[in-house]
């Protein structure tokens, strides 16, 4: 396949094209970051904080999307294709579902996500650099509270696709790079949307960490502190993953 990916109309039946983007990276100064919280929140949260220091990385600003992700399929890794995508299996190749291509990819596996960042050159964010990216450095302003990736308070829905905004009318994700509720470092979507993948499993369970919350779940679990556990085999409607370097 070329630079273009071919998308299939399914209600007109015919083949348009859509432009594949360079996804953009994001760089995250080296500092000091506080980690964690002293408050547990109920215990939904870690009960202690942390100040760590961290060497600088990239950090993509957007979740990789449904055209992203099929790129990766038409070149050899069909493997990792689930029919739960909004992608489509044709004999020639697979295609976006037509209006979905800048929509964030779930039904990934952590496996797959793995594979498809060292494809892009780069690798799943550990679950430190992952809440930097979210908090901002531990001496610049709300560094040390700010719980969400826009500032230490809940928004209630207006910041972040989730729970509260699906009430409002939003059904499910949107599009990946929908620039609502950046961070410090002007990455979106870090909270809601999609959860994401990150670098963290366990080698005797399986289970593989993932954090920032996603469109089903309520504005607290999006805290940048939360982490949770999914089988790393598996692909999930409500996770997907960004690319760290």
């Amino acid at each position: 396949m070329n630079r273009l990916m071919r998308c299939l109309c399914p209600l007109l039946g015919f083949w348009v094209h859509c432009s594949v983007t360079q996804a953009q990276a994001l760089p995250v100064p080296s500092g000091r970051y506080a980690l964690g919280s002293a408050d547990s929140a109920g215990g939904l949260l870690p009960d202690s904080d942390s100040l760590v220091t961290l060497g600088a990385f990239t950090l993509e600003r957007n979740e990789v999307s449904n055209d992203e992700f099929c790129r990766f399929l038409n070149a050899g890794h069909g493997n990792r294709f689930d029919r739960r995508m909004e992608i489509l299996e044709l004999p020639d190749g697979y295609v976006c579902v037509q209006g979905r291509q800048r929509y964030p990819v779930h039904h990934v596996s952590w496996h797959a996500a793995r594979e498809y960042a060292g494809w892009v050159g780069g690798r799943l964010p550990t679950a430190k650099e992952w809440e930097a990216a979210a908090r901002g450095r531990a001496e610049e302003e709300n560094g040390a509270t700010r719980w969400y990736p826009w500032g230490p308070k809940p928004s209630g829905g207006s910041q972040a696709n989730c729970q509260e905004t699906q009430r409002l009318g939003v059904l499910y994700t949107w599009p990946a790079d929908t620039l609502v509720g950046p961070g410090p470092f002007g990455h979106v979507n870090l909270a809601g949307n999609l959860a994401e993948w990150i670098s963290e499993v366990s080698a005797d369970s399986g289970w593989a960490s993932v954090k920032g919350g996603c469109w089903a779940d309520p504005e607290i679990l999006l805290r940048s502190a939360v982490t949770v556990r999914r089988p790393a085999g598996e692909g999930f409607a409500m996770i997907g993953f960004r690319v760290a370097r």
